[in-house]
């Protein structure tokens, strides 16, 4: 009697669903898909509004969807992302949850007004003297997403939870990556074939939203903090877990035969071993080498990589660049207080690049004189100083031993974007800017993770 009595209660939703499925089965069920939707929507907006760090992690592994799953409207436009596609949507809900919570706070967000004044001028600026206005809007969605992501992560980083779920959700995504590199080389005919074309041809793999150089700096920033966990968790399954993601990692960031990526990770780990080296962490220094030595004597594309670094001087990719050096800085010389609007340096360039190069200039400070000009590049680069002092102060400060080995991967992790941000442009990527703030944003809240129990 009470399961009659309780269906009846939704007797006219039942009838509703009913009504909803015969039209959509009409209609080749497009009205039930976008009912679907409209509901994933509404609760995504909820569960936005209620926490913000929700739409944070949202974001993570939507980059993962957009790399399995690339959609083109046809084959000369470029890829709709749904990443973008969810921010554009979810970024003003964070918005009005900040301003409403505004009202009960007097604290002064100086990581929030270091953004400002180059979001503003890159956009302002931008616009007025540049050629392709709709490349300055393209190009600064990528820098705001990066500013979105830093300040979300910021500013509602508040419980432990959280805290642990962003960072094991970075590392999970890191070897998600991974297995799509290695998708990528079996769609080529098998594995074989791929390692093939990677050994003897120097293939380059492509995964929809970036290639290998691309690919190789999400490895650099990830990879430090991967080790630093190793260090600070307790329990031994959280350390077998992160050594076998890092195996997966090291395997990953050598696929992409990347140089550049290579040795910025280098010398990210040489920083982060430098405090590292003593008696407390000697056992998983000695576990980490060994891995990095395994997979560098193993891997059979150790030698084309050491082939590629030894051929630096030589290569087609090392002349390109530093004949575009030349038209970025001419381009600045012209234009030296406003720049030549993001994305427009293509349009000041002599020399000719190939129809898949990027007109970046390859280098964070070159190419944000030319860009910006010398006014925005002391907005853009102060960012990084003001927050770099910042991450390694806290460092300094923290007199937890097994929080400070934490700190100190993380700086080295920034340090090694940072490095990779002269010879890539990473920090213009849509991709790599969510991934890359979030772990800068997630220093500041790494005390949060002192009273877990791993």
């Amino acid at each position: 009697m009470k399961l009659i009595c309780y269906l009846l209660k939704f007797e006219y939703f039942l009838i509703l669903q009913i009504f909803l499925l015969i039209i959509s089965a009409y209609y080749d069920f497009l009205p039930f898909y976008f009912f679907v939707v409209i509901i994933s929507l509404l609760y995504l907006a909820y569960k936005t509004y209620k926490d913000p760090i929700f739409i944070i992690v949202v974001l993570i592994f939507l980059l993962i969807i957009d790399a399995l799953i690339p959609y083109k409207a046809s084959s000369t436009t470029q890829s709709i992302m749904l990443s973008e596609a969810i921010f554009i949507l979810f970024s003003p809900i964070v918005f009005l949850r900040f301003i409403f919570d505004l009202k009960w706070t007097e604290k002064v967000y100086y990581e929030l007004l270091i953004w400002l004044p180059f979001l503003i001028w890159a956009l302002v600026i931008g616009l007025l003297v540049s050629i392709d206005k709709i490349k300055v809007l393209s190009y600064w969605k990528n820098y705001l997403v990066g500013f979105f992501a830093f300040i979300t992560t910021y500013i509602y980083m508040i419980e432990s939870k959280n805290a642990k779920k962003i960072l094991i959700s970075l590392i999970f995504w890191a070897i998600l990556l991974v297995f799509i590199e290695l998708k990528v080389l079996l769609e080529s005919g098998s594995l074989t074939t791929g390692l093939i074309g990677l050994y003897f041809y120097k293939n380059l793999l492509d995964i929809g939203w970036g290639r290998s150089n691309y690919i190789a700096t999400f490895f650099v920033v990830i990879i430090p903090i991967t080790i630093g966990y190793l260090v600070f968790v307790k329990k031994i399954i959280w350390k077998v877990l992160l050594l076998i993601s890092l195996i997966i990692m090291f395997i990953g960031v050598t696929l992409t035969l990347s140089r550049g990526g290579i040795l910025a990770l280098l010398l990210a780990i040489i920083l982060l071993m430098i405090k590292l080296l003593n008696r407390k962490y000697v056992v998983s220094f000695l576990v980490v080498l060994s891995i990095i030595a395994i997979v560098i004597l193993v891997n059979p594309l150790t030698y084309v990589i050491i082939e590629r670094i030894s051929t630096l001087e030589t290569s087609h990719s090392v002349y390109s660049r530093i004949n575009f050096y030349k038209d970025v800085w001419n381009a600045y010389i012209d234009n030296p207080l406003t720049g030549v609007g993001l994305g427009n340096l293509g349009y000041y360039s002599k020399f000719i690049l190939g129809p898949d190069e990027s007109p970046s200039a390859h280098n964070i400070i070159l190419g944000a004189l030319g860009e910006l000009g010398l006014v925005g590049a002391l907005f853009y680069l102060s960012i990084f100083v003001y927050l770099g002092i910042k991450i390694f102060n806290a460092y300094k400060k923290e007199d937890n031993i097994l929080l400070k080995s934490l700190r100190w991967s993380f700086f080295a992790s920034f340090i090694g974007g940072i490095l990779h941000s002269l010879m890539e442009p990473n920090l213009e990527g849509f991709q790599f800017s969510i991934i890359f703030w979030v772990i800068v944003a997630l220093n500041f809240h790494l005390n949060l993770l002192s009273d877990n129990e791993f």
